[in-house]
């Protein structure tokens, strides 16, 4: 019998980025594997590797879904029944998997294992696109080029006067480091960036296979990225038409054309996008319906007003520090980069210098901020694909001097040392990182752990009403899937009257009727008390004879109202 044609061809050029991938996400996810080692004993590791509140937030969606629903509504507040899908469905998507499946597994494991399954699929697109921009080069240029972009890291400042430290020239909402680039905690953002690459790389591919299949995927990757991220739909709008254009025209050019009829050739470069843009003059309106339904709804509303109110313009200087040696290289490699164009390559320059201009300049109208007008701030549009054209246009100029110079050695051991500088600036920011936490918020007695699912159970299926101090309206929502009166600052309604109201409340500075009635009043029917945060459940059942014990341990009690 003759085995030969079963034979399996082995990819080895694929194996070993997928490898990269890999052993890049251990390195990136370092900070959860080192809280799991300080893990106190007799208690739960929660994992929370992204800022608490948004984490918990992300997690009393994946609850919703794991309790089989796909709608979302906001569990830390009590005031706003509506219900919404878009920018948060994929959380809901991810614990509907558990239900559908019956997988009994925490929220907070849903959330990392798909963190490493999302950092995987972008790694490998990222490598993909690369091969792409250098096509015709070694798999060594590509694979040098593939390590550069994804450890990219911001320049640095030692100091030395009260410790050896380094601080990186950094910002807020920068994509400098990879941990924040690649949105190592942030699932929703992950995927949007894997479809955004993956809308480009199909574009670009069907570019030229007939007006159909072009308008066709142009339209699915519009509609998934405006229900997902309007400032991707932005630059997925902008940079492929533009770079389709100018390519066209750079080819007319080439031929000669523009002294016949400059006309002419305007036409003929402009009408191949014809169709895209009457693709986006038909998407708009269905945008701006979009906008109206989110504007029903309050909580959408408040994280809306968060996000306008967030705006930054970072200094020019640590904008390009921040992207660590990539710049610098990018800018002397940018003829190289634009020796020979190509489509994909020019919409990966107009998505690094689109997101460039919209976080560097301030852009208005008549004293209208224009990108407040898309319900966001100017952060959002600096792109982490801008690294693609960074690393790419780096590698070329990296190349270029390597075949001019005899010093080949040193060229080399130039790029090992960028690389590992950029390592070690993330190997030292990461272990010197604290994340946010109070109490229970990141280690949670087992004791407490295993008493919220009493709270998950109980029939009395009302507001759960805790103390602000105490940190429990953020994690009851997410474990449990209760809501509450009282929890996230930004998702909590009136937040300041509900926090004066539950702190009067829990101090006992309320006459029991004002109490019973502000109960009824807000639906609560439970009351959460966490031992030695909050005020003895005795007392309070005392000072409120309408409050029944339901439960009470060493870690936590839950009173409930009497009917």
């Amino acid at each position: 019998m003759e085995f030969n044609k079963y034979r399996i061809k082995i990819n080895y050029p694929f194996l070993i980025v997928a490898l990269i991938s890999l052993i890049y996400i251990v390195i990136l996810l370092f900070p959860l594997i080192l809280m799991e080692v300080q893990k106190p004993p007799n208690t739960i590791n929660l994992m929370v590797g992204h800022y608490y509140e948004d984490y918990y937030e992300y997690l009393s969606f994946i609850k919703q879904g794991q309790k089989g629903h796909l709608f979302l509504t906001n569990l830390f507040t009590n005031d706003d029944p509506t219900k919404v899908f878009l920018s948060w469905g994929i959380y809901s998507m991810m614990g509907y998997i558990a239900f559908i499946t019956h997988i009994i597994i925490p929220v907070w494991i849903i959330y990392w294992l798909f963190v490493v399954l999302f950092s995987f699929i972008y790694f490998l697109l990222t490598y993909i696109t690369i091969s792409e921009v250098l096509k015709g080069k070694t798999f060594r240029l590509k694979i040098s080029a593939f390590i550069l972009v994804i450890t990219a890291s911001p320049l640095f400042n030692i100091s030395v006067t009260n410790g050896f430290t380094i601080t990186p020239f950094d910002y807020w909402y920068s994509p400098g480091t990879p941990f924040s680039r690649y949105n190592m905690g942030t699932p929703h953002h992950q995927l949007i960036q894997i479809i955004f690459l993956a809308g480009i790389i199909l574009m670009v591919k069907v570019l030229r296979k007939g007006i159909y299949l072009r308008s066709i995927i142009f339209s699915l990757f519009s509609l998934l990225l405006l229900v997902t991220s309007p400032p991707q739909l932005f630059l997925f709008w902008v940079a492929i038409p533009a770079a389709y254009f100018l390519n066209n025209l750079i080819d007319e050019i080439r031929k000669d054309n523009v002294k016949k009829n400059i006309i002419g050739v305007l036409l003929r470069s402009l009408w191949p996008i014809v169709p895209l843009i009457f693709i986006c003059t038909f998407i708009i309106p269905l945008a701006l319906f979009f906008n109206r339904m989110a504007l029903q709804s309050p909580t959408m509303v408040s994280a809306r007003l968060w996000d306008i109110k967030s705006f930054y313009y970072p200094p020019i200087q640590i904008f390009f520090l921040s992207t660590g040696f990539l710049a610098f290289l990018a800018l002397g490699g940018l003829v190289f980069y634009l020796y020979k164009p190509t489509v994909l390559k020019l919409t990966f320059l107009l998505i690094f210098l689109i997101g460039s201009v919209i976080t560097l300049i301030p852009l208005y109208f008549k004293e209208i901020n224009l990108v407040a007008l898309l319900g966001v701030h100017n952060l959002r549009f600096f792109n982490p694909a801008s690294y693609i054209f960074l690393g790419t246009s780096a590698i070329l100029v990296i190349e270029r001097v390597a075949k001019k110079s005899l010093r080949k050695i040193m060229v080399l051991c130039s790029v090992i040392l960028i690389f590992f500088i950029s390592l070690g600036t993330l190997w030292w920011e990461r272990i010197n990182y604290k994340f946010s936490s109070t109490g229970n918020i990141q280690y949670m007695p087992e004791g407490l752990y295993q008493r919220l699912g009493q709270l998950e159970k109980s029939s009395h299926k009302n507001t759960v009403l805790t103390s602000p101090s105490s940190g429990m309206g953020l994690i009851i929502p997410a474990m449990t899937g209760r809501r509450v009166y009282y929890g996230r600052s930004i998702f909590t309604l009136n937040l300041e009257e509900k926090a004066k109201k539950t702190v009067d409340f829990y101090n006992m500075k309320m006459v029991p009727a004002k109490a019973l009635e502000f109960l009824n009043k807000e639906g609560i029917g439970s009351v959460v008390v966490l031992k030695g945060v909050d005020t003895d459940e005795n007392e309070l059942k005392k000072y409120y004879p309408f409050l029944n014990k339901e439960y009470s341990n060493t870690e936590l009690a839950i009173l409930t109202v009497k009917p």
